[in-house]
This record gives structure tokens, sequence and C-alpha cells, in this order.
């Protein structure tokens, strides 16, 4: 075997070796993401779940939240005041769901069922 030879099959190794690289980075790209999705997800509901807990445990709020979302005019001023924090926060906790959402970190079946949660309110 001369010099050509060989250097014809280091170049065709160092072909597989860059290609079997490429294989190996994609996946653990394709891991990466599935983690980032993962923990954007599990924030997005953590987020909604402790706004959830802190309305239903008080039923006042709970009331409060109810009947303002029903028909805001019914409330008396200061009932209006917290009532237009609540929905800050919730609009908030929505917000970080779409963003979440458009920025990739979100999949979109996820997100289709967030919107629908969304207009629902």
């Amino acid at each position: 075997m001369d010099i050509m030879e060989l250097g014809a099959i280091g170049e065709m190794v160092g072909g597989i070796a860059v290609i079997g690289s490429l294989v190996y980075l994609a996946i653990q790209v394709g891991h990466g993401t599935r983690s980032t999705r993962s923990v954007s997800y599990q924030a997005a509901v953590s987020s909604v779940a402790e706004w959830t807990r802190c309305v239903g445990a008080d039923a006042e709020l709970a009331v409060l939240f109810h009947d303002g979302s029903r028909d805001p005019s019914l409330l008396t001023r200061e009932q209006r005041i917290q009532y237009v924090y609540l929905m800050a926060s919730t609009v908030r906790n929505f917000e970080n769901i779409y963003y979440q959402f458009d920025s990739g970190a979100l999949d979109p079946s996820v997100w289709d069922a967030w919107r629908e949660r969304i207009h629902g309110l």
C-alpha cells in the first residue's frame, strides 16, 4: 500500500468520524430540546398551579374572581381593584406560557391546550 492509498483510507475514516460526530451531536441537541421543553412546561404549570392554589384556598378571593369574571360591574370599588390585580397576575402567567411557546421552548400541542384555556377566560 502506498502513501496515496493510505491517505485515501485516512480521509474516508475521517469522513466517517465526522458523520458519526454529527449524528451524536444531533441526538444530544434533541435531548437538550426535550429537556428544555420539559423544564419550561413544568415552570409554567407550577406558576399557574400556585396562582390557582392561592385563589382557591381563600373562599372570599375565589368568589371575587368568579364574580368579577362574570360581571365586574357588580363588584365594589375595592373588589374591582383586587380583581384587576388578580387578572394582571393571570395575564402574566399566560404571557409567560405564550413566550415559552413563541421561543420554541413549549411544544405546539401543549400551547394549543393553553390557548383554549386563555380564550375561555
